[in-house]
C-alpha cells in the first residue's frame, strides 16, 4: 500500500474512533459498530424523523432507516465519517446531536 493510501486509511480510522468515542460520551446507541458508517439508533419512527430533519436543516446529510428495512423499534439514522472530514466538523456534528 502506498504511503498516501496508508495515511488516508489511518486518518479514516482515527476519525471513526473519534466519532465513536463522541457518540459513546453522548450515550448514543450505535450498536458498537466498528465501521466508519455508524447508525444512530433512535428506536422510534417519529423521533428518527425529527432528528434527521433537524440535522438536514443544519446542513448535515444523514439517511433515515425504518421498517421494513429494520425491525420496528430499531429505527435509526445512518451517519458516516470520511478521511476528508476534519475533527472540527465531526465535533460540530456531535454538538448538534447533543
Amino acid at each position: 500500500m502506498s504511503s498516501r493510501r496508508s495515511e488516508h486509511r489511518q486518518r479514516l480510522l482515527d476519525h471513526a474512533a473519534y466519532y465513536r468515542a463522541g457518540l459513546q460520551e453522548l450515550g448514543v446507541n450505535f450498536w458498537n459498530s466498528p465501521s466508519p458508517g455508524l447508525p444512530i439508533v433512535l428506536g422510534d419512527k417519529e423521533k428518527c424523523y425529527r432528528v434527521w430533519s433537524h440535522r438536514w436543516e443544519q446542513g448535515y446529510f444523514t439517511v433515515m432507516v425504518w421498517s421494513p428495512a429494520v425491525a420496528t423499534g430499531r429505527e435509526l439514522i445512518r451517519t458516516s465519517v470520511t478521511a476528508l472530514h476534519t475533527r472540527d466538523q465531526i465535533g460540530l456534528f456531535l454538538a448538534a446531536l447533543a
